[in-house]
């Protein structure tokens, strides 16, 4: 599950966890507090534990060797549960947005227990803690799933405060509930909006997206720059999950010899996997040099 390399499912465990911890506090806190806004965060971080569940799948799913029927491996999965969080993210965001346009138009005004504020509190913290610990460990081990997974965390804690504010709000000045509504419409569009590039980053690497043109440039003259390479065309790159993909044609004297053509190729293979970590594979045609290609 890939947790021998870096610890990804190791933190999506420890998340999974807090989770479980924070649904308790919470539904006990609300229902004493006779805060239903905290009751229904409480089943929010119960359902935070899908994803969890959907990154460990991924985890485990895209570290298999490529088979039969999937020559290229499985790291298109981490593609796909990119998707998945981020339409678990876009789900935070329209709960916020229906629940601070509800709170807006409701003509009652129903005031919790103050001290329901300090599960609020502790949640905040957790995820806060979570969503460093998580994208830190995402960024490293260049884990599109679980660096999903930690803006997750980030909107979590966003959500939380909203519910927070809002107390603060009706405690302290209840003549201006209506600043509540304005700031969870705003925070729920600010979610949205990354829960969107979440979406598109992750379609576009399962369509197939090159990356940047700056990066084909890079290779190709890294290439150009190897002994004995004359040429280099028909470079194309693809993403499999957080890695790339890439093939090429390189142009040799055409009076070299196939063993030594393949010992150049061999040896460019290696120094551009080496030099580009993000690169997982790289496809090398040997073709006789043509001033005219």
């Amino acid at each position: 599950m890939k947790d021998s390399s870096g610890g990804e499912a190791r933190i999506t465990v420890i998340g999974m966890a807090t989770n479980f911890a924070l649904f308790a506090l919470k539904l006990v806190a609300g229902i004493l507090g006779k805060s239903f806004a905290l009751v229904a965060d409480a089943f929010h971080s119960l359902s935070d534990t899908a994803t969890d569940i959907v990154v460990l799948w991924s985890l485990k799913v895209s570290s298999r060797p490529p088979d039969a029927n999937h020559r290229y491996g499985h790291k298109k999965i981490e593609n796909l549960a990119e998707l998945f969080i981020a339409v678990a993210i876009a789900a935070v965001a329209i709960r916020i947005a229906k629940g601070s346009i509800g709170g807006f138009f409701s003509k009652e005004r129903h005031l919790p227990s103050w001290w329901v504020i300090f599960p609020l509190v502790v949640s905040i913290v957790a995820k806060e803690m979570l969503y460093h610990s998580t994208l830190r460990v995402g960024k490293k081990q260049s884990s599109l799933p679980v660096v999903a997974n930690a803006w997750h965390h980030r909107t979590d804690s966003i959500s939380s405060l909203v519910i927070l504010v809002g107390i603060l709000i009706m405690e302290l000045f209840p003549s201006l509930y209506f600043l509540d509504a304005a700031l969870g419409v705003a925070v729920a569009v600010f979610i949205i909006v990354l829960a969107a590039k979440i979406f598109l980053s992750g379609l576009k690497k399962l369509l197939d997206t090159s990356p940047p043109e700056e990066f084909y440039q890079a290779v190709e003259d890294f290439a150009l720059g190897f002994p004995d390479i004359l040429s280099v065309h028909k470079l194309r790159m693809r993403y499999l999950g957080s890695k790339i993909a890439a093939d090429m044609h390189i142009q040799v004297q055409p009076d070299m010899s196939v063993y030594n053509a393949h010992k150049i190729a061999s040896r460019l293979k290696h120094a551009i996997l080496e030099r580009f970590p993000s690169l997982c594979e790289v496809l090398i045609h040997i073709e006789p040099f043509s001033p005219r290609e």
